[in-house]
């Protein structure tokens, strides 16, 4: 599958178009257009379950986020949190969650956000479903478990 071709967004600024943040490249990212309510969404081609994601934002804009995957009828939030930083960020959770639909949501950023690499796992976090050509997420931070209600 050649995600690429499945990933889209609320909008985006200028080149920085949403196949950017699934590109492995540490020099390309996808941008927004607006500061609040923005989406980037990764469509996995179908259903698999999945235990982590992993953002980089290499330049510190989001301010409040959520995750979130569609269950076949509405967004469900998976994690809610203040900033990514300027490092990768490992969101692990607690169970699978089977999904084909993930998404960032950006409810407020200080200047329009950007995500260098959206990296979406199943089993751990050495294997992943292929979201980039290889993890750029070599260094990174687990901010936490999440238990999935």
């Amino acid at each position: 599958v050649n995600l690429k071709d499945y990933s889209t967004a609320s909008g985006y600024s200028g080149t920085n178009t949403p196949a950017k943040s699934i590109d492995a490249s540490d020099s390309t990212y996808w941008e927004s257009n607006t500061t609040t309510n923005t989406w980037l969404q990764i469509d996995l081609g179908g259903s698999f379950a999945v235990t982590g994601i992993i953002l980089t934002e290499s330049v510190q804009r989001i301010t409040s986020f959520k995750i979130q995957y569609y269950n076949g009828s509405s967004w469900v939030d998976i994690v809610s949190d203040g900033t990514i930083g300027t490092t990768a960020v490992a969101y692990i959770f607690d169970q699978t969650i089977r999904a084909q639909l993930f998404r960032l949501l950006v409810a407020t950023a200080s200047a329009n956000p950007r995500i260098d690499e959206f990296e979406i796992y199943y089993d751990d976090l050495t294997s992943f479903y292929y979201m980039s050509l290889n993890s750029k997420a070599t260094n990174f931070g687990v901010r936490g478990y999440y238990e999935i209600i």
